[in-house]
């Protein structure tokens, strides 16, 4: 028990030096981690929590997270979560229950993709696909990867963030770890490292399962670490891809719509703000889910979350209502915790399409 005590002090000490200690409103900090249920939350609490290691993330106390931050903005969205912060600055200009263990159906797929860039993984990586991309699942995204097929990881990457393909979610995870129990516990500790200490995840895809969720603010800061990337930036923005792999002595080529509507041009953009995108989800547990990085026309970013909304059109309708909150004055007071603002084949091809559309195919992950 000493032993146990002794490490949770060592952690929360660790926390302070890292990040500097001070009074004022409580707010949470994620990269604290007690080892015992004797140190409670209440424990790892403190206003200049993020100070100089994470000085540039938005902060948002727990009560202004019950209570709501954004003013007028909130009573327009739909979705049990609901979170907008500045990447240059930290101003959290909107915030509702970020940090609700939820259900985050696809939108794991950030957590999976942070992984797979953070193997050092070669895109031009020829990976053999095996039982993993069976998923039995009738209501599930699929590529339509079959055990046998081989494809670059660079397709399957692009595969899994464009079209939320749930089979290639799988083929990245086996790439990188050997098998999928192994990845997800580099899932897990990775999230640890980024402070998303509220999640655990238990699949690659974000496919309902109990004990697998996270919260609207670990998913800012997922996003937040897979932004580090310019190739991840790059991927999410595509309207559709286009990939090639074999099965066997053919050449199989398949054009993958994006299921993010903005980037489909089935949702407008709001006036002034540009989308690059970021991950959908949809499960029957979690609703409909959007996580997005955006910028103003001054090359600022933003980081947007909604979780849990009912339908597509909804969420959609939600997301453009948040995203022009950047450019208004009409949100409230901001969070306390926010800054101020101062391979190809020789045999025969055969061509396929897929589309996802608004109705995005599946209840169970897309």
């Amino acid at each position: 028990m000493k032993a146990v005590r002794k490490l949770a002090a060592v952690c929360i000490c660790s926390a302070l030096l890292l990040t500097g200690c001070g009074q004022g409103e409580k707010f949470l900090k994620p990269y604290a981690q007690a080892s015992s249920d004797e140190v409670s939350t209440a424990d790892m609490l403190d206003a200049d929590a993020f100070k100089g290691f994470a000085e540039d993330l938005g902060v948002v106390s727990v009560s202004d997270s019950e209570n709501g931050v954004g003013g007028s903005v909130l009573d327009d969205i739909n979705g049990n979560e609901v979170f907008l912060t500045g990447t240059d600055d930290g101003e959290v200009i909107c915030a509702s229950n970020v940090f609700e263990e939820v259900a985050p159906a696809s939108t794991t797929k950030l957590m999976t993709a942070l992984c797979a860039l953070k193997s050092g993984i070669d895109f031009d990586t020829e990976v053999t696909m095996g039982d993993e991309v069976t998923i039995s699942d009738p209501d599930a995204q699929l590529c339509g990867f079959q055990s046998g097929d081989k494809a670059t990881f660079g397709t399957l990457l692009n595969a899994m963030l464009v079209y939320s393909g749930n089979d290639a979610a799988n083929a990245i995870a086996v790439a990188v770890a050997g098998d999928l129990d192994s990845f997800c516990d580099q899932m897990n500790e990775e999230a640890a490292k980024i402070g998303a200490t509220h999640s655990h995840f238990l699949s690659p895809n974000g496919l309902d399962m109990d004990g697998h969720y996270s919260t609207a603010y670990d998913m800012y800061l997922i996003l937040q670490a897979c932004l580090q990337y310019d190739s991840f930036k790059e991927i999410i923005q595509q309207g559709e891809y286009t990939g090639t792999y074999t099965r066997g002595d053919l050449t199989m080529k398949t054009t993958w719509e994006a299921t993010d509507e903005y980037l489909s041009g089935e949702a407008e953009e709001p006036s002034g703000i540009k989308v690059f995108g970021g991950k959908t989800g949809s499960t029957d547990n979690a609703g409909k889910c959007l996580v997005l990085y955006a910028e103003d026309t001054d090359e600022n970013g933003y980081i947007a979350v909604i979780m849990g909304s009912e339908n597509s059109s909804t969420l959609y309708k939600s997301m453009t209502k948040l995203l022009s909150a950047i450019n208004s004055n009409d949100t409230g007071s901001s969070s306390s915790g926010a800054k101020e603002t101062s391979s190809s084949s020789d045999s025969s091809e055969q061509e396929t399409s897929s589309s996802s559309g608004s109705s995005e195919q599946e209840t169970e992950s897309e």
